[in-house]
């Protein structure tokens, strides 16, 4: 797994998103939380493509996954939501993430995500506005 991401909790600790090496298997992607002279231990799992990750105002962490199913990146994104006390909930962005790579979650709460970031022709890319 390579790191793809590295953030700041709300708790000072460091998180850390890993993607996983082709065939990007279902579940296998992870976050980590990370404390300087402690080991590493999984935050939360059961990802396949995580390619950002950031915390909302609220302390809650935004996964940010570049295709959601197999076959290999071809089918949409996804975001999900994971509450401070552990509840998932995935997110109903308006539109389809295709091939999603940045996302940004400011203030207030509104989330940000680069669109069509890889593979797409030049000019294609879009930044989308999701609020909850």
């Amino acid at each position: 797994a390579v790191p793809t991401e590295v953030v700041i909790g709300p708790d000072g600790a460091f998180y850390v998103s890993t993607l996983t090496g082709a065939p990007f298997e279902n579940a296998l992607a992870k976050v980590y939380r990370v404390v300087p002279g402690q080991i590493p231990t999984v935050y939360q799992s059961g990802f396949r493509t995580i390619i950002d990750i950031d915390f909302g105002p609220d302390g809650s962490l935004y996964v940010l996954e570049h295709s959601a199913a197999s076959p290999g990146f071809a089918a949409p994104g996804r975001i999900t939501r994971i509450t401070p006390d552990n509840v998932r909930h995935v997110i109903n962005t308006g539109t389809t993430l295709m091939r999603p790579t940045a996302i940004l979650v400011d203030e207030d709460g509104a989330i940000y995500v680069s669109n069509k970031g890889a593979g797409f022709a030049q000019g294609l890319g879009e930044v989308l506005k999701i609020v909850q």
